[in-house]
């Protein structure tokens, strides 16, 4: 059914033709990366850069009460085989994602990476027949078992790897969910702003989702839902959150009651003309006050 229903998406023009594909399933039967330990001659090139970096950052940072992240030239970083097309990444910050859906190895903080994948971060389809819930579960296969914590080991994950597949291409990209037990197409468009003699607006960490859905059963009609859960990327360590409420006052105006749970503030809003509805998260990253918006088109009527 695989082949079936790339013909089909690629005949009405709803994924590309074009771009690096991969499988959910896909292995690597070969592993690079960096030495465990540089070499000596590695180290002192890098001895300039220590210099510049206590210099132009260390210092000034210290002087202004900011915390840095040390220059780690002993222990090279190890990077993944994991990662697809992120959001944004022209200018101000990168939302990275992996080729499996993950949401992973975001910098919204210059020369600051974030390399955990977002548990938290994911899409979750609920497929219902006359009110009778069929399916309902994270679209992305599970994570790593020793980072999924106590909170997410009721979630219901993604089983069936091989039958979905993601393609890259820059600012775009679309994951393609083949459902064979419901005889059900998902497709997941990925898009990023890059507007033509725009660098203001295509330089942010933004994106969308567009989601096209494809049932294949002529006899049975389906109610169909997607939920995005976000919780979004954090510094590796969280300063005091003595800040939090400052960012998102200045996102929009709401008459709505604010939630408060310990690291953050979530606010429900929707527009004036009622084309969009959504939530706001005010939260931080290191000692840097950050708000995150997640919103949805009300109506069909609308774009």
């Amino acid at each position: 059914m695989v082949l079936d229903v790339f013909s089909y998406a690629e005949g009405h023009n709803l994924i590309s033709k074009y771009g690096w594909k991969k499988s959910f399933d896909a292995h690597y039967h070969k592993s690079a990366g960096p030495l465990r330990i540089n070499r000596p001659g590695t180290f002192l090139s890098m001895l300039p850069d220590l210099s510049r970096y206590i210099a132009d950052v260390a210092i000034p940072a210290k002087l202004q009460g900011k915390s840095v992240s040390p220059l780690d030239l002993f222990n090279p970083l190890t990077v993944k085989p994991i990662y697809g097309v992120p959001v944004g990444g022209i200018g101000c910050g990168t939302i990275g994602r992996g080729y499996k859906g993950e949401f992973c190895r975001s910098s919204l903080i210059p020369g600051r990476f974030n390399y955990d994948v977002g548990v938290a971060d994911q899409f979750i389809l609920t497929v219902k027949k006359n009110g009778t819930c069929l399916y309902h579960q994270v679209l992305s296969p599970p994570p790593d078992p020793v980072k999924r914590t106590n909170c997410f080991q009721s979630w219901k994950w993604s089983t069936s790897p091989g039958v979905s597949t993601f393609i890259g291409l820059y600012p775009r990209s679309w994951t393609i969910y083949n459902i064979p037990e419901l005889k059900l197409l998902l497709i997941c468009k990925q898009v990023s702003p890059v507007i033509p003699n725009n660098y203001k607006d295509s330089c942010l960490p933004v994106g969308a989702f567009k989601w096209t859905a494809v049932n294949f059963d002529t006899d049975a009609d389906v109610d169909i839902s997607i939920t995005m859960t976000w919780r979004g990327p954090r510094a590796p360590v969280q300063s005091p959150p003595q800040n939090v409420g400052t960012a998102g006052t200045v996102c929009c105006e709401i008459g709505h009651a604010q939630n408060y749970k310990a690291e953050e503030y979530t606010i429900p809003f929707d527009d004036a003309e009622n084309q969009l509805c959504g939530c706001l998260l005010e939260t931080l990253i290191d000692d840097m006050p950050c708000c995150f918006g997640i919103a949805s088109k009300s109506s069909e009527r609308f774009f």
